[in-house]
This record gives structure tokens, C-alpha cells and sequence, in this order.
């Protein structure tokens, strides 16, 4: 009897084992010309369960599936529209692939102004902001400054910056 459960016992774990390793689904998500998207995150809807994100190959490996089949994946990636698809769907076809998703900014007006009305338009502003402060906000003296940024003992950025110390 010893001898049928130490060949029983084995068996049983491999059997195990080897339905575990079907308990895994590898998603890949591209966009509409099937480039990958790297950064896309999977959610289980509507529990709003992280499942997973897509990798740099563009795949996403979901683990212990225990997803019931009506439940719906929601695929999601900055600058793509918002993907909702059943998930037996996915299962069958694991290949989901995103439509770019264009958003279009207000029109941005930049006007230049001499450093001395730029100061003065600043120090309006701070006294609007500090009423009950108005005595104690005073600015100093406009300056510029170099910037560096070094790397290795070398300059890889100089900028001159202008500031108003306040």
C-alpha cells in the first residue's frame, strides 16, 4: 500500500503542476499599424482589478486565471482609446489592438515682456495674493544666473536664467 501512494503521490503533483502552468494567459496589445505599446495596464471590470501591464514586447501575462467569462477586460494606455472586451473574447484572440487617441489642446498665447514690466506684473500679483502681508512681501533685486548641469566633470547644459528673489 506504501509503495502505490509513493508512485500515486508523485503523479497527482505533476498533474497538478501541469494544469497550474494553463492557468496563464499572455495578452499581446499593439496599435492599429501593430506596433507594440509598451505601458498598457489591464483591468478586470467592474472590480477595477489591476491584472496586469504590457511589457517591451508588448505582452501582458495574466496569472491564476479565475476570471469569470462574463466578466469584461479593460485595456488602457495613455494617448489610445479605452478598450471594454469580454473576456472569453480575449481569450480567444489574445492579440487587442488600441485605436491612437488624438486630444487637442486650447491654443496656448506666449507674449514676451521686458524683464523690468515682468517685474512689476509679478509684484502686483504677490501683493494681490498677501493683502495682509503687503508689508512684508518686498522683492529684492531682479538677476540672472548661468545654469550648468555637469556630467562627469563636464558641462552638458549652460542656460542663463533670470529670477526675482523674493
Amino acid at each position: 500500500m506504501k509503495k502505490i501512494f509513493y508512485y500515486l503521490l508523485p503523479l497527482f503533483l505533476l498533474s497538478q503542476s501541469g494544469t497550474a502552468q494553463q492557468d496563464s494567459l499572455t495578452l499581446r496589445i499593439t496599435d492599429e499599424k501593430g506596433q507594440i505599446i509598451i505601458g498598457a495596464v489591464v483591468l478586470q471590470y467592474p472590480e477595477s482589478y489591476l491584472l496586469g501591464a504590457s511589457n517591451e514586447k508588448g505582452e501582458v501575462e495574466i496569472k491564476g486565471l479565475h476570471i469569470p467569462a462574463r466578466q469584461q477586460l479593460v485595456f488602457q494606455c495613455l494617448g489610445y482609446e479605452m478598450k471594454a472586451l469580454p473576456f472569453q473574447e480575449v481569450k480567444q484572440h489574445p492579440n487587442v489592438r488600441l485605436k491612437e487617441k488624438i486630444t487637442e489642446l486650447p491654443e496656448a498665447v506666449v507674449l514676451a515682456q521686458p524683464l523690468p514690466r515682468l517685474l512689476a506684473l509679478t509684484h502686483k500679483q504677490l501683493y494681490k495674493k498677501y493683502p495682509a502681508k503687503k508689508e512684508y512681501v518686498r522683492y529684492y533685486a531682479p538677476a540672472s544666473y548661468y545654469k550648468s548641469v555637469e556630467c562627469k566633470g563636464h558641462c552638458v547644459n549652460l542656460r542663463h536664467e533670470y529670477g526675482l528673489f523674493i
